[in-house]
C-alpha cells in the first residue's frame, strides 16, 4: 500500500507549503495497469535577459517591474486526491531549493536519496533498485534573472517513477513558472537566451505492450512575451529539443545540443505599454491509466500548471520598483 508523505517547509511569509490536494482532476481509475520506470531531467543554465546591444537587463532598465516565481514538486500516488507536494510562491526570480520528494511503498531506500542530484541515475552507481516502486521529484533554482547588477539564472528540474503493477495515476513532477510584468524606461528590444540539456529514459517491464505504454515522461520549456496593454503576443518560444514526450518505444532520449545556444528576440518594445514575460519549465515521469491527448504529457503538464495557478491565486504579492 502506498504511503502518502506530505513535506512542509517554510522559507518566508510569501511561501506556500503543501499538502497540495485536488489541484487538478487528472483521471479516474479504469483498472488499467502500468509496469515500468521513467526518469526525466531538464537543466537550463545561463538564462539571461539582454537588450538591443547585448547588455544584460537590470532593474534600472524598467520604469515599473513586478516579479513572481511559483515553483512546485508533486508526487501523484494513485488517485487525484492522493498527492504529496511542496510549492513556493516568491516575489523574486532568484534562488529556490525545493526539498527532495521521494517515497517507496515497500522499502526505505528513499533514505539514500540526496538533494539536488541532477544527473541520470547510475552514472556513479547511484539510483533506485529495480523491482521496487518509487516516486521522486526535485528542483533547484540558482542565481537571479533580474537584479541590480547583471545576472543569470539556472533551473534544474527532475521527476521519476517506477511502477511494477498498479492501478491509478503515479508520478513525480517538477514545475517552475517565472513571471515579470514591466514597463521599460526607454524603448528597447528584449532577448532571452540560455543553454539547456534534457534527458529521458523510459522502460517498460511487461511483455504486454498495453501495460508498458502507460509509462511516460515529459519535458517542457516555454517562454512567452505578451503586450498586456494590447493583448498581442510578442513572441512564444518553445524549442523542440526541450519540448517532447517519451515512452518505452523510444527508451533513452538525450537532447544535449552542447554547441547550441537557445535565444529569442522581441520586436522593439515601447515605454507606454505594459508587458508580461512568462517562463515555464516542467520535467516529469508518470504512469497514467488512460489515453491523453498529444503531446503525451498533456495531463501531467496540466497538473503542474494547475498547481502554479493555485499558488498565484493564494498570493498576489509582487516586488515593484
Amino acid at each position: 500500500m502506498w504511503l502518502l508523505y506530505v513535506l512542509k517547509e517554510t522559507m518566508n511569509k510569501n511561501i506556500f507549503r503543501g499538502a497540495l490536494t485536488a489541484v487538478v482532476v487528472l483521471c479516474i481509475s479504469t483498472g488499467a495497469h502500468a509496469r515500468g520506470s521513467a526518469e526525466t531531467l531538464l537543466r537550463v543554465s545561463n538564462l539571461r535577459l539582454s537588450d538591443s546591444v547585448g547588455a544584460a537587463y537590470t532593474r534600472a532598465a524598467f520604469s515599473a517591474l513586478a516579479t513572481s516565481n511559483a515553483a512546485s514538486s508533486i508526487l501523484y500516488t494513485g488517485t487525484p486526491e492522493q498527492q504529496a507536494g511542496v510549492g513556493y510562491y516568491l516575489p523574486s526570480l532568484g534562488n529556490v531549493d525545493l526539498p527532495t520528494l521521494c517515497q517507496q511503498p515497500v522499502r526505505n531506500d528513499c533514505a539514500l536519496v540526496f538533494s539536488n542530484y541532477f544527473q541520470p541515475f547510475g552514472l556513479d552507481g547511484y539510483g533506485f533498485g529495480r523491482g521496487y516502486d518509487y516516486l521522486h521529484a526535485d528542483q533547484r533554482i540558482k542565481g537571479d534573472l533580474i537584479g541590480n547588477l547583471p545576472s543569470a539564472l539556472s533551473i534544474d528540474t527532475r521527476g521519476d517513477a517506477q511502477i511494477q503493477y498498479e492501478d491509478g495515476y503515479y508520478g513525480g513532477v517538477s514545475s517552475v513558472n517565472l513571471q515579470m510584468k514591466f514597463k521599460l524606461a526607454s524603448e528597447n528590444r528584449l532577448t532571452l537566451s540560455f543553454d539547456a540539456d534534457a534527458y529521458s529514459n523510459v522502460y517498460g517491464y511487461s511483455p504486454d505492450w498495453y501495460e508498458r505504454e502507460h509509462m511516460e515522461s515529459q519535458v517542457k520549456f516555454e517562454a512567452t512575451l505578451t503586450n498586456r496593454t494590447t493583448g498581442a503576443t510578442v513572441f512564444s518560444y518553445a524549442p523542440d529539443e526541450i519540448n517532447f514526450g517519451n515512452d518505452p518505444e523510444f527508451g533513452i532520449v538525450v537532447k544535449d545540443p552542447a554547441a547550441k545556444w537557445f535565444s529569442v528576440t522581441s520586436a522593439l518594445l515601447n515605454t507606454s505599454d505594459e508587458y508580461v514575460l512568462s517562463i515555464t519549465q516542467v520535467a516529469g515521469s508518470y504512469a497514467r491509466i488512460s489515453a491523453v491527448p498529444e503531446p503525451s504529457g498533456a495531463a501531467m503538464l496540466g497538473a503542474g500548471i494547475g498547481l502554479l495557478a493555485f499558488l498565484r491565486r493564494r498570493s498576489r504579492t509582487a516586488l515593484a520598483v
